[in-house]
């Protein structure tokens, strides 16, 4: 498998212009792009799905990216439980449809590369019944009744290579959730897991009285009230007292910068889903699992990344415990009209956020 990969995996031949400039390094094809929430439903998400692809169809021949993730939610509601007289199928259908479409535009990327989708809770069948709420894990992949037309985009592509061609050729794969990639055999294991993990966590936190001590010892906790104008005050004196602690340890460490909420909420989220281990750390009432089927979530021994789709989470690249984790968030900023985010990962390195104006 090592040397698969290295043979594999090793840079194109440098053309004309990298020779001229030495700094420009040429892109490998052991890249696995990762794409956040895609609502077909949304017409802006397919632009931005369309200049993503473009970028990638661009670079030279031999190059181009090993596997596209892209991850549902598919559709911004439960479509399939929204009745009417299809009862949402079909509507459902043809959000697949034009998602073949944008990917028959570029047959040379369906032909050299691998598209893995990755289902959310409002995709089907699952979503048929539990409405948009959380449905047990682990779920089965899109129906292939939905997803006929993407399948014929790559088998017409495919067939336009030529007999002598001695490339795998490309192909759709629809996988539950959550999944493994296995790249190389053991070389390398990447899970593929889309959950609304950080609102979940928010809604079941608890939030502790702050307490303070006496110049004897004794602990005086603050007393708390019912008044929402009372819980403020006590909120933002907590982020003044914070920003105070901060501000004596920049004085006393030689001005360390401090760390943004983001990048704090990320290593939040990370060390309490490693650190046990699992990917579903919750009671069976607020995400529910099927118990005969639960081997699927356990995270140990540690892969060697992850991608957790959270759009509820602000996007990140974090390592951990030897573990990368990754967080393309949705694939349209929010607040930012006309711009598409995504997450290029190099395998065996470290991913990095991407956007593109559309």
């Amino acid at each position: 498998m090592r040397k698969l990969e290295q043979r594999i995996l090793r840079k194109p031949r440098l053309t004309q212009s990298s020779i001229a400039d030495p700094d420009v390094d040429a892109p490998s094809c052991g890249r696995i792009i990762v794409i956040g929430e895609l609502n077909l439903d949304q017409p802006r998400a397919l632009q931005a799905l369309h200049k993503i692809l473009t970028i990638y169809s661009t670079e030279p021949e031999g190059s181009t990216p090993m596997t596209f993730v892209l991850t549902g939610n598919f559709t911004q509601h439960a479509v399939m439980a929204g009745g009417g007289a299809s009862g949402g199928s079909v509507e459902y259908k043809e959000h697949f449809d034009a998602l073949a479409s944008v990917l028959s535009d570029f047959p040379a990327l369906l032909q050299s590369s691998t598209f893995i989708f990755v289902p959310g809770d409002n995709d089907g069948w699952a979503s048929s019944f539990g409405a948009g709420a959380a449905v047990p894990l682990p779920r089965k992949p899109v129906p292939d009744m939905f997803t006929s037309r993407v399948r014929r985009a790559f088998a017409t592509a495919n067939a336009e290579l030529p007999d002598n061609s001695k490339r795998c050729p490309g192909e759709a794969i629809w996988t539950s959730n959550p999944s493994r990639l296995s790249v190389f055999g053991p070389a390398h294991e990447i899970v593929l897991f889309r959950d609304d993990m950080s609102a979940r966590m928010r809604r079941t936190a608890v939030r502790l009285r702050s307490s303070t001590t006496d110049a004897e010892g004794n602990r005086h906790e603050k007393p708390t009230s019912n008044n929402n104008d009372d819980d403020d005050d006590d909120i933002d004196m907590e982020a003044t007292l914070d920003s105070t602690d901060a501000m004596e340890v920049d004085a006393t460490k030689g001005a360390e910068p401090s760390v943004p909420h983001d990048v704090r909420t990320a290593r939040k989220l990370v060390k309490t889903m490693l650190d046990q281990g699992y990917l579903c750390p919750f009671r069976h009432a607020i995400r529910p699992v099927h118990w005969d089927h639960a081997s699927a979530l356990y995270l140990y021994p540690l892969p060697t990344a992850m991608v957790l789709a959270d759009p509820t989470a602000p996007p990140f690249c974090v390592t951990y415990e030897g573990c990368h984790v990754m967080n393309p968030g949705a694939v349209l900023v929010a607040g930012r009209r006309g711009v598409g985010r995504w997450v290029e990962y190099e395998l065996g390195g470290t991913g990095r956020l991407r956007e593109c104006m559309f």
